[in-house]
C-alpha cells in the first residue's frame, strides 16, 4: 500500500516549516508528500523548496477543497491522506492509517482521527477550542457518519468514484462533512480510529473562533441537512445531548428575557448537567479555573449554535437558498476539475 499525503498549503507557511518534517519522517519509500500551494504563495513555494516534496499551485485562491483535489489529481498512491498545514501528526500516525486501510481491512473505506490533547497555542481560547475538538472525536462512535479532513485518510478508488470535495465551499467549511455523506450514501464505511492523532498549531481568537462557528460550520451545516433533507445523525456535534444542550440554553434565554428567572436558572442548572462530562474532562487536563472559564465558552458555543439554527429557519422561510445550493452543487464536485 502507498500513501499520498496531501496538504493544502494557504497563509501557513509558519505550521508548514513544523509539520512537514514530522511528515516526512513519517513516510515510507513507495509513499509520496504533496503540498498544494492555494494562491501560489512565495513564501510557500520558498519554504516547501527546502523539502523533498511534490508542489503543486493554483494561480489563485481557491480554498482547500479545490487544493485537495487538485493535490489528488496529481497523486498515486493507493491511499490518500489528507492532512492539514497547521496539524503536526503524532508519531505512528501515518502507521495507524496503514493498518486501518489495509487490504485485510477492505471493507472500510475512509478513516479519520481527531486533535490530540496537547495543542501547542497557550492561551484559552486556543486550548478550549482544541480540547473540546479531542473530547468529542474521542468520545464519537467509531463507526463514523461523516468525514474529517484535518487527519483522515480515503481509498483512492472512493475518492474518484466520489468525485472529489465539493468546490462549492470556496474556504475552509464542510467539505469534510459533506464528503462523508456522501460516502455513507454510497454504502462506503466510515471509521473514527482515535489512536489517530495530531497537535493543532493554530492559535484561535474570539473573533475567528465565532465567525468559524456560525459561518463556516453551523450554518453550512444546517443548510447541508436542510437541502438535502438529511436525518439529523447522533454523532459528533449532532448527538441527542448536544441538541438538548442547545434546547435548554434556548429555553434559559427566554426566560431571563421575560423576567422567569427561576425558570431560567433550572434549565441553566439542567444545561451544566449535560455539559459536566466535558467540564470534568477540562478540570483533570488543565484545572478547575480552566473549567470554569469553558463553562462560558460552552454558553457561547450553544448559543451560536440557537443562533444558526435561527437564522436558518428565517432563510428557508423566505425560500431563498434551495435554488442557489442546487445550482451550486451541479458540477462543482469533481476531483479533475482546474
Amino acid at each position: 500500500m502507498s500513501l499520498s499525503v496531501i496538504v493544502p498549503a494557504f497563509d501557513c507557511a509558519r505550521y508548514l516549516g513544523l509539520a512537514l518534517p514530522r511528515l516526512l519522517q513519517e513516510l515510507s519509500p513507495e509513499d509520496e508528500l504533496i503540498v498544494v500551494n492555494d494562491g501560489n504563495s512565495l513564501e510557500v513555494s520558498q519554504l516547501v523548496s527546502e523539502f523533498p516534496v511534490r508542489l503543486v499551485a493554483t494561480e489563485r485562491v481557491r480554498g482547500p477543497a479545490f487544493a485537495r483535489n487538485l493535490g489528488a489529481k496529481t497523486a498515486t498512491g493507493s491511499v490518500l491522506v489528507f492532512v492539514d498545514a497547521d496539524v503536526l501528526i503524532a508519531p505512528g500516525a501515518l502507521n495507524k492509517i496503514r493498518e486501518e486501510l489495509s487490504d485485510l481491512n477492505m471493507g472500510t473505506s475512509a478513516v479519520f482521527g481527531s486533535y490530540d490533547a496537547s495543542p501547542t497555542a497557550e492561551n484559552f481560547l486556543s486550548q478550549f477550542r482544541n480540547l473540546f475538538h479531542h473530547f468529542v472525536h474521542q468520545n464519537s462512535c467509531e463507526k463514523a457518519s461523516t468525514f474529517w479532513s484535518g487527519l483522515g485518510a480515503i481509498r483512492c478508488q472512493a475518492f474518484r468514484q466520489l468525485g472529489g470535495f465539493s468546490t462549492r465551499f470556496q474556504e475552509a467549511s464542510i467539505e469534510d462533512i459533506e464528503l462523508g455523506y456522501r460516502l455513507k450514501q454510497r454504502g462506503m464505511s466510515v471509521k473514527l480510529c482515535k489512536d489517530i492523532q495530531g497537535s493543532h498549531l493554530k492559535h484561535w481568537t474570539l473573533g475567528t473562533l465565532v465567525r468559524t462557528d456560525f459561518f463556516c460550520r453551523a450554518l453550512p451545516w444546517l443548510r447541508l441537512i436542510g437541502e438535502r433533507d438529511s436525518v439529523l445523525v447522533n454523532d459528533l456535534n449532532l448527538t441527542w445531548k448536544d441538541r438538548f444542550c442547545t434546547l435548554f440554553l434556548l429555553i434559559a434565554f427566554f426566560s431571563s428575557f421575560f423576567s422567569l428567572f427561576g425558570l431560567a436558572l433550572a434549565f441553566l442548572s439542567a444545561f451544566t448537567v449535560l455539559c459536566f462530562p466535558v467540564l470534568n474532562f477540562f478540570r483533570r487536563e488543565r484545572g478547575v479555573r480552566f473549567a470554569v472559564g469553558s463553562w462560558g465558552m460552552l454558553v457561547m458555543h450553544y448559543g451560536i449554535c440557537f443562533s444558526a439554527v435561527a437564522y436558518f429557519l428565517v432563510e428557508r422561510s423566505l425560500g431563498s437558498r434551495g435554488e442557489e445550493y442546487g445550482k451550486a452543487q451541479a458540477g462543482s464536485i469533481n476531483v479533475v476539475s482546474s
